[in-house]
């Protein structure tokens, strides 16, 4: 099979036949369109140093895109469109590389896509070069947002707050930045 991983909020391709060295730590999310075969060696930063081993240099370098998935993000985005009107004010939460992002953004009035990782924002950026859209991407804790209170109709979350240490705070953030009649649209899914 093929697919990603996302280690240390970076994400990683990875096809048939590759051994993917991963932080047992780190790991929180796995996709393949297919049923896979593929070996994996959990790897430690602590087994690193005791072999020596640059443990930054352990990772692939691209993001495979994949058709199945993109269709998921298709699904959810007509969903949300229901929710939303082009005067809208949107906050996205753990925005990845933009999967939601570059459908949505340019059917509201201002859309702010974050996400806690430097990496994902880099990636996101570069996609933005090829496929200019309205959003505009930055780096955000989702427990501690930078953001006025009530300033957002909108907030989206997409598969986030299950692998986050204490969503409860996130939670309140977006409680928080979200005007009185908002919504939050946080789907969570394993596909």
């Amino acid at each position: 099979g093929a697919g990603f991983v996302l280690i240390d909020g970076k994400c990683h391709a990875f096809s048939k036949g590759d051994i993917a060295l991963i932080d047992s730590d780190a790991i929180h999310y796995t996709f393949s369109n297919t049923n896979m075969i593929y070996s994996c060696i959990i790897v430690s930063t602590d087994f690193c140093k005791q072999m020596g081993i640059d443990y930054h240099k352990l990772s692939f370098v691209s993001l495979l895109q994949n058709e199945k998935l993109s269709g998921l993000f298709e699904e959810i985005c007509n969903i949300l469109e229901s929710y939303i009107t082009k005067n809208s004010n949107v906050l996205e939460l753990a925005c990845g590389t933009g999967q939601i992002s570059f459908l949505v953004a340019d059917k509201v009035e201002s859309y702010i896509a974050t996400d806690f990782s430097e990496n994902m924002i880099q990636e996101a950026n570069k996609r933005k070069t090829k496929n200019p859209t309205k959003a505009h991407f930055q780096i955000a804790d989702a427990t501690n947002l930078q953001f006025q209170e009530k300033s957002f109709d909108v907030v989206i979350i997409s598969n986030a707050l299950h692998i986050m240490p204490n969503p409860e705070l996130a939670l309140k953030e977006i409680r928080r930045v979200l005007k009185p009649d908002g919504i939050i649209f946080a789907p969570t899914f394993v596909y």
